[in-house]
């Protein structure tokens, strides 16, 4: 991770399964909106690894596995010859799939907005006007921290040819609202 024209850019290493990113030490508390600009250019041709970078909020409260969790993934599978913008979720420890569409590479903003106990995800590319809804899904309306990470492999992936590095690049986080807004002591 290294700041580059104030941004913030992540990229992987190469050889081995790499991964980088960064949570909140913050939770949010009720209703909230939350954005970040980002950039991912697919690689074209990384057939023995993946591309992802995704941003998510997670419930604080529960423990791994059973956290309500709502993500938006940019994603690119190592034998794909596209990338995909979509969004999934976990809730109460099963997996939802919302939905998802093609996308050659991604410039833009994506967006978490929650509203009581459904959480929509959305994004705008670039010089775009209006957000785009990608999935809305019913969650907890517990505390939620925020997070997002880059990284070469998707979950499932048991072997990697790393041979190239991928990298993203991260600005203007801002909280648009929020009910309330939980720091950690010190």
């Amino acid at each position: 991770m290294r700041f580059e024209n104030g941004k913030l850019v992540i990229r992987t290493k190469t050889g081995s399964f790499s991964k980088g990113g960064l949570g909140s030490k913050y939770a949010l508390r009720g209703d909230f909106d939350l954005q970040l600009d980002c950039r991912i250019d697919f690689l074209k041709d990384a057939s023995g690894m993946d591309q992802l970078l995704n941003i998510l909020v997670a419930d604080k409260s529960e423990k791994i596995g059973k956290t309500d969790t709502v993500v938006i993934n940019l994603s690119k599978g190592g034998m794909s010859h596209q990338g995909r913008l979509g969004s999934v979720a976990i809730v109460n420890g099963i997996w939802r799939k919302g939905s998802s569409k093609m996308m050659e590479n991604f410039d833009g903003a994506l967006r978490i907005l929650r509203k009581g106990k459904y959480i929509s995800t959305l994004y705008k590319k670039k010089g775009d006007f209006e957000w785009s809804k990608i999935y809305t899904f019913r969650v907890t309306g517990s505390d939620m921290m925020f997070g997002f990470t880059v990284r070469n492999f998707f979950a499932k992936r048991t072997s990697i040819r790393a041979t190239q590095s991928i990298s993203a690049e991260f600005d203007n986080f801002r909280i648009n609202a929020a009910h309330e807004i939980i720091e950690e002591e010190i």
